[in-house]
């Protein structure tokens, strides 16, 4: 099993992958939030760079702003409010890692 695991920010987007919960991560790069104009093309980036190679099972990504009815907006970023629909992985969590308590979102089914 392959998660992507991201800390996503303002200044910049940090992935890596794991092979579950618990796993050392792997492959680790960082991109710059504005050289993107949104998660999508970041992970796609760092996946073409550093995991062409790689099926993703899940994705888990920490995301510095909040995140309401399934949509996250970075707080010091010009990214667009936006939900995750990327198609691969079927099983993941999303995390605000703005509050003081971490919660968990399930991933988008893909359609």
């Amino acid at each position: 099993m392959t998660w992507l695991v991201a800390d996503v920010g303002g200044t910049n987007a940090r992935f890596a992958l794991i092979a579950g919960p618990g796993a050392a991560p792997e492959r680790i790069g960082t991109l710059r939030t504005r050289d993107y104009p949104g998660l999508a093309e970041a992970a796609a980036a760092y996946l073409e760079r550093h995991a062409p190679d790689v099926r993703l099972d899940a994705a888990c990504l920490a995301v510095a702003g909040p995140v309401a009815n399934g949509r996250f907006r970075l707080t010091n970023a010009d990214w667009p409010p936006a939900r995750p629909t990327r198609s691969a992985p079927t099983s993941a969590c999303r995390t605000s890692r703005s509050s003081t308590t971490s919660r968990a979102w399930p991933w988008p089914s893909p359609t």
